[in-house]
């Protein structure tokens, strides 16, 4: 019986967990932090341990769009984790200086894909492609070497 009751309890903990780090948890934050902007398109692309993180990360990529009601938008990414039962967000004092649209756990650091703009490129068109390393310290996602 006690073998039980601790498996329902673990379960019911893994579960929690789950939830509160699920992409629609993780899109009401976004929601919630960039208020009169859209949140398009959040995929998560990775869930799991990240050298330097607490504990089990999501990183997802999404697309931010008509803030304040313009048709500017940004395609970004997040580093996301469950503090105390909410959705947590690791800072990035320098995101990357493209549009991205990938992103990978390879060899312990986040590799970050996506367009730049070259010389010719109009302002809707980036067509460089790029790519940048990331890593997890303390609360903060830095570049790595």
């Amino acid at each position: 019986m006690l073998r039980i009751t601790c498996f329902a309890a673990l379960l019911m903990a893994i579960t929690g967990t789950a939830q509160a780090q699920s992409s629609d948890a993780i899109r009401a934050y976004l929601a919630r932090s960039n208020p009169g902007c859209d949140i398009f398109r959040p995929e998560e692309t990775y869930r799991g341990p990240l050298p330097g993180a607490a504990g089990p990360v999501v990183v997802m990529v999404y697309t931010v769009e008509g803030c304040g009601g313009g048709n500017n938008w940004a395609r970004l990414f997040g580093v996301f984790a469950m503090t105390g039962g909410a959705i947590f967000e690791y800072t990035q004092p320098t995101p990357p200086p493209f549009v991205v649209d990938g992103a990978c756990v390879t060899n312990g650091a986040l590799v970050i894909s996506g367009l730049g703009y070259g010389p010719n490129d109009a302002q809707c068109c980036p067509s460089q492609r790029r790519t940048a390393r990331y890593r997890i310290d303390g609360r903060t996602v830095i570049a790595a070497r």
